[in-house]
């Protein structure tokens, strides 16, 4: 299981590689709006008083044990009634257009101010919301506002906002009512195409809903109809993690939702926006420390192969980067890095007595072995170093004899010795590999026929 910090290093991963998406509900636009925003049940009360209705949404036997969409229906037949010169269509309209002015809200300045820095740093390809509000819009620099039969065109200038539900400068778009949503049932359109594909393309970070949310239940619904174990390319395709605001009582645990959401809690949503915004700088950070490194090395021609031995500054320096980057975004400049020092070392291990440096060759691949996580965005990596490790196989054998000549011993023993370093998962991709791909070096390491 992955720890908290694991998942927020994913989120952030996605959000640098462009496929991070927001799905946003009301919770957020309350924490905008110092609890002004109203929730679905609110929102029906206060439709009750403006509509001047007379009636209790809690108490009254007509809305007892209905959804909220079947009580946002029984509003509109109890205004049809009390309006006897409208028809049913113009009812719907009006209680819309009521719930449009309820909807019309700024969020309070200071709080938006920081919001916005975080969200800037965050940029999400694409943002989905059920919100009527266009609270969203304030705190995103360049933002598009979509309704739900317009196409999500996610680009590196503008967020587009994706109202599901409508938007409140049009009211007929709003999805209130029980004929609403039943209209999602009908015949498949733009939004029940794109979405499930949005979410099966995506990492997915959902915030400002509560577990039992109806839109919770129809997004996870969507996501896995599309998401099956044996047609993910990488781990956080299709990943859905939902930020869960608990007032008291707020865990630092990673939980599990029955749908296979991770479920991250906060007490604080801008809190927890910045430790996603946080992990995003330390990685560009990495990244940058690492293109530094990479030309650094390159520029200088009088690098030798001593400096990347065991210890040199230089050595730790490229480690350190391999072990931390939450991804590797251009693994051909690690494997070019990688190549032009391994190619010194083994042309010096090829000489006559160059025993040390097979041992030198291999030490520094076991050394990038057992630091890349083969998940994050490395499988070409992977690939080179087991091709590399084939290379020096044969020369190594399995558990050589004493009497064997030809050997370099040292380097025999430093594989025995640290194989296991690896883990069963990176032992097991070697010998499968080594299969595949006709690496008879790494058979040889393994013991088998070739």
């Amino acid at each position: 299981m992955k720890s908290r910090s694991e998942v927020i290093d994913i989120i952030a991963a996605s959000a640098i590689r462009g496929r991070l998406g927001l799905f946003v509900g009301t919770g957020f636009s309350k924490a905008l709006t110092n609890g002004l925003a109203l929730t679905f049940r609110e929102l029906l009360i206060e439709l009750v008083k403006e509509l001047e209705l007379g009636v209790n949404i809690d108490n009254d036997k007509q809305f007892r044990h209905k959804s909220h969409p079947q009580i946002a229906s029984e509003i509109v037949k109890k205004h049809v009634e009390q309006s006897l010169w409208i028809d049913d269509k113009t009812g719907d309209l009006q209680v819309k257009q009521a719930a449009s002015s309820l909807c019309n809200l700024l969020p309070d300045e200071e709080i938006r101010t920081k919001f916005y820095e975080e969200l800037k740093t965050i940029r999400p390809s694409w943002v989905i919301t059920t919100n009527y509000d266009l609270v969203l819009e304030s705190v995103f620099p360049n933002n598009h506002s979509l309704l739900s039969h317009q196409p999500i065109m996610p680009n590196q200038e503008c967020v587009p906002i994706f109202h599901l539900h409508g938007n409140r400068l049009y009211p007929q778009s709003l999805r209130i009512t029980e004929e609403d949503y039943v209209s999602l049932l009908g015949p498949l359109d733009y939004q029940r195409i794109r979405l499930p594909l949005l979410l099966l393309e995506s990492t997915t970070l959902m915030i400002g809903y509560a577990l039992g949310d109806i839109n919770v239940r129809a997004a996870l619904e969507w996501a896995r109809s599309f998401v099956v174990d044996d047609n993910r390319q990488e781990p956080d395709q299709g990943l859905i993690v939902q930020a869960l605001f608990k007032e008291n009582g707020a865990t630092t645990d990673v939980k599990h939702g029955p749908n296979g959401e991770i479920i991250l809690e906060t007490d604080n949503l801008l809190s927890f926006l910045s430790e996603v915004a946080t992990s995003i700088v330390n990685a560009q950070e990495l990244n940058r420390f690492w293109q530094e490194i990479r030309e650094e090395y390159l520029r200088n021609r009088q690098n030798d192969i001593y400096s990347m031995t065991n210890g040199s500054e230089e050595r730790n320096r490229f480690l350190y980067v391999i072990e931390n980057l939450p991804f590797i975004s251009n693994p051909t400049s690690v494997i070019s890095f990688l190549d032009s020092i391994l190619g010194k070392i083994w042309q010096k291990a090829r000489e006559n007595g160059g025993w040390e440096y097979y041992n030198m060759f291999l030490e520094l691949i076991l050394d990038v072995l057992v630091r890349i996580d083969i998940g994050k965005n490395s499988p070409t990596v992977f690939g080179y170093l087991a091709q590399m490790l084939s290379q020096i196989g044969s020369f190594i054998g399995p558990a050589p004899r004493k009497n064997d000549i030809g050997i370099p011993w040292r380097a025999a023993e430093t594989w025995e010795t640290r194989k296991d370093e690896l883990g069963e998962q990176k032992l097991r991709e070697l010998r499968s590999l080594s299969r595949s791909q006709n690496l008879w070096g790494i058979k040889i390491l393994f013991g088998e026929s070739y």
